[in-house]
């Protein structure tokens, strides 16, 4: 299907179903300089690429058919990082095609749990939280972006309803030369219980994890443009 790049209307979820059918064994992308250079299409990939690494995991395949050779796995959104990538004038390139598509797709097991929640009505909602451990609260921040609402809740819906320990609003991060706006709560989360935030805009990257109980912190951070 053909990209619309239109972020207002979060046309990139027009892709989402037919990418975490079982069925849809690999999600194959044609881009060149310019297309993968803009920082909307960028941002529409990535969260693309986060839901269908949420339901299908985080070693789901995924192919970049690149115009020219000058694209890295070093360059693209961290969501995009472990794609595989080709020339579209590579030699023999459908026969690497089906050799990709039949490769077993790769386990990989990250230390937290992420998923959106992205509906035009109720807007862009991500679900974060522990695999295995406990996180004593959680924090959410956003670079180039705004947050406009937080809740604590089972995992994999978004609550009605939540009672918030602590909760903290505003908080200002640097991180590499970076400036984040973090939002955060102190009620404890594990494998079944969430913290979900409401981004607003389009983050050019969020971090997030445990609540800071010093002045030392340690975030997952996904660079979304």
């Amino acid at each position: 299907m053909f990209w619309k790049d239109d972020l207002e209307r979060m046309a990139w979820l027009g892709a989402k179903e037919h990418l975490i059918k079982p069925e849809t064994v690999m999600w194959i992308i044609l881009s060149d300089d310019s297309s993968i250079a803009k920082s909307s299409v960028r941002y529409g990939l990535s969260m693309l690429a986060l839901c269908q690494q949420s339901k299908k995991g985080h070693g789901s395949k995924i192919l970049i058919l690149h115009r020219e050779e000058s694209l890295c796995s070093k360059d693209l959104p961290t969501p995009l990082k472990g794609a595989d990538i080709l020339h579209q004038k590579n030699a023999n390139l459908g026969a690497k095609i089906v050799v990709k598509l039949n490769l077993p797709s790769k386990t990989i097991s990250p230390e937290y749990r992420l998923e959106l929640h992205t509906m035009h009505q109720i807007g862009q909602w991500i679900e974060v939280g522990p695999v295995t451990s406990r996180w004593e609260g959680a924090l959410m921040g956003v670079h180039e972006g705004r947050i406009s609402a937080h809740g604590v809740g089972p995992s994999g819906k978004l609550p009605q309803k939540a009672i918030l320990e602590y909760p903290v609003m505003d908080m200002k991060l640097v991180l590499n030369d970076d400036k984040y706006t973090a939002w955060g709560v102190k009620n404890i989360l594990n494998k079944n219980f969430s913290y979900y935030i409401r981004i607003e805009d389009s983050p050019a990257s969020i971090l997030f994890g445990p609540m800071p109980s010093d002045d030392e912190a340690d975030f997952f951070v996904l660079n979304l443009k």
